[in-house]
């Protein structure tokens, strides 16, 4: 039975980060991921997407040099790209499109059931993304089936609206994003609803 010394949860910059300190360590160590490495980056961003963070304030470790120190704005296809070599870089030992249903503390070490099988590990770090599952109002099942709607994250870019008026609903950064985007593209009013201005 192999009991590694940490299994890291997540395959996103922070699980790599996580594991790039891990092997520096010499700890022995498995990723494990629920879906494929750097999901949310490579497929639950829109395509204009920009971080709202300068460059400067983007750091991934011992990779320094793949991010310019400006105050420029990754795009989504800069962000994809240094994801990657980051990912190419630290070479992490890890399951992808695995699942894990419980976990077991079993006094020295833990058991980690997986649709992919047992893993075993004396540390575990939780290093999942918070914002991965949507949040739908329950009062979008009482518009009628006329209305497109779709959530940003599988909006990924105006072609994939119906023609005429959209409102984008909230106005955190990737609502105020998207409604830009769909104002300078399309031909007709785009409104951003806000929850409050206080």
């Amino acid at each position: 039975m192999k009991i590694y010394e940490t299994i890291v949860i997540g395959g996103g910059p922070s699980g790599i980060s996580c594991v790039y300190h891990l092997k520096n360590l010499g700890i022995d160590y498995l990723l494990i991921e629920q879906k494929e490495m750097l999901q949310t980056w490579k497929y639950e961003r829109w395509d204009s997407f920009y971080l709202v963070t300068p460059n400067w304030m983007t750091n991934l470790p011992g990779v320094e040099h793949l991010i310019p120190y400006d105050n420029g704005y990754m795009s989504r296809s800069e962000i994809e790209h240094v994801l990657q070599e980051y990912l190419d870089h630290v070479d992490p030992n890890y399951v992808e499109n695995t699942s894990i249903e419980t976990i077991d503390d079993l006094d020295s070490y833990y058991r980690l059931n997986t649709n992919n099988g047992i893993y075993y590990a004396k540390n575990i770090i939780v290093a999942v993304g918070m914002f991965n599952k949507p949040f739908v109002p329950s009062i979008t099942h009482d518009i009628t089936d006329d209305v497109y709607q779709v959530h940003s994250k599988d909006y990924f870019n105006p072609k994939q609206l119906k023609d005429g008026s959209t409102i984008v609903v909230g106005a955190g950064r990737s609502g105020v994003q998207i409604a830009l985007e769909v104002k300078q593209d399309i031909k007709h009013d785009c409104y951003l609803s806000i929850g409050s201005l206080t």
